[in-house]
């Protein structure tokens, strides 16, 4: 629409060029407003489906997890900027659940470092979002969100530590079977404290296989490789003599 009206515009033709822009714009509104709220309402039921998805069913237990979750939540919540909305943006969800398993387990999501950069072509998703939930990131990086509420990001806490607690106890099977054992076997302290020692192998390799056979085979060549592994090692064996 034209900012100014020349001159010779008369004041009745000025005036119904006013009141129609006027219609015009708040048409115009309406449809981006309807439009937004269409946008979001999509984004949220395809992110709250896709959550449940990996958390399963949920039921009564799903949901005291995550009002407990919520609870735990609640300050750091309080202390993040929001939108209008007050939902906050993905940076701080992050930021939020990276906080949470520090304090909870001091245990730091790959993905979710403070120091990694996050901006439109890189989300910053934690890296067992990327490789056990697919269809949650490639919704996340669709960046159809106008915000999240703090139900999603308990939501999205409580996929995180479930994902984790898939992932070790897969992991665990893994290094229980390659010893030729079970978890229902009864070990001794050598034999638990090798499945250990094996088990942080695994979790620092990834999936290196061939890398996590080297190593493991090759006690030097392993702290050589591995800064500290003396001292994880130790922490390892005294685990299993406590």
């Amino acid at each position: 629409m034209k900012q100014m009206m020349k001159p010779i515009v008369t004041n009745t033709v000025l005036t119904i060029f006013l009141l129609t822009s006027s219609a015009d714009a708040d048409a115009f509104l309406s449809n981006a407003r309807g439009h937004h709220l269409a946008n979001r309402k999509s984004f949220d039921d395809a992110f709250k489906e896709a959550i449940s998805t990996m958390m399963g069913c949920g039921g009564s237990v799903a949901q005291e997890k995550l009002e407990a979750i919520e609870k735990e939540l609640l300050p750091m919540w309080e202390s993040v900027p929001k939108n209008q909305d007050q939902r906050v943006e993905w940076r701080m969800l992050r930021y939020i659940a990276h906080r949470y398993f520090m304090q909870k387990s001091s245990l730091l999501i790959r993905g979710f470092e403070p120091a990694r950069q996050v901006n439109t072509s890189h989300l910053g998703a934690a890296q067992i979002l990327s490789s056990k939930a697919p269809g949650l990131t490639a919704l996340l990086e669709g960046k159809g969100s106008k915000g999240f509420l703090l139900s999603d990001v308990a939501a999205m806490v409580a996929t995180l530590e479930q994902l984790i607690f898939d992932s070790e106890s897969s992991l665990l099977e893994v290094v229980y079977s390659s010893k030729a054992k079970s978890p229902a076997d009864s070990l001794s302290q050598r034999e638990l404290f090798e499945i250990m020692e094996l088990y942080m192998l695994h979790w620092m390799m990834g999936d290196d296989a061939e890398g996590i056979d080297i190593l493991s085979k090759n006690s030097k060549l392993l702290e050589e490789t591995i800064p500290h592994w003396s001292s994880i090692r130790n922490f390892a064996q005294g685990t299993v003599k406590s």
